[in-house]
């Protein structure tokens, strides 16, 4: 028998709940400043890596390449529905809080889709 224990899921570890959280508030409160999300989403890909989350962790790299290409962080792939009144970056990371939920899941994957082909 193994005494091993099966990994905590990359939505319910301690840390990526604290980074998604204080990264949803930086937004709500208007605080964003490139290099500092670029850092968290580096350090939120690599827990998503070692979490065996590989469109979690696609995402969060295309993210990161947009922000890098673009200084900004607007993502346009969402129904405006789907945003109920929060920027499409907020609602990326709220769709990172369960990326295991098979909704979250459909809109992960059209985010990949559509960054996958910008320049």
């Amino acid at each position: 028998m193994s005494s091993l224990m099966p990994k905590t899921p990359f939505h319910q570890r301690h840390q990526v709940i604290t980074l998604l959280a204080d990264m949803i508030e930086e937004v709500q409160n208007g605080m964003y400043n490139a290099e500092l999300t670029h850092k968290q989403l580096a350090e939120l890909r690599q827990m998503a890596i070692d979490a065996e989350q590989p469109l979690a962790a696609k995402c969060i790299r295309f993210v990161m390449e947009k922000i890098d290409h673009t200084g900004n962080i607007a993502v346009e792939c969402f129904d405006e529905e789907d945003l109920a009144g929060v920027s499409a970056f907020e609602y990326f990371l709220q769709l990172l809080q369960d990326p295991t939920n098979r909704y979250n899941r459909e809109d992960l994957r059209a985010l990949r889709d559509e960054l996958n082909v910008v320049d």
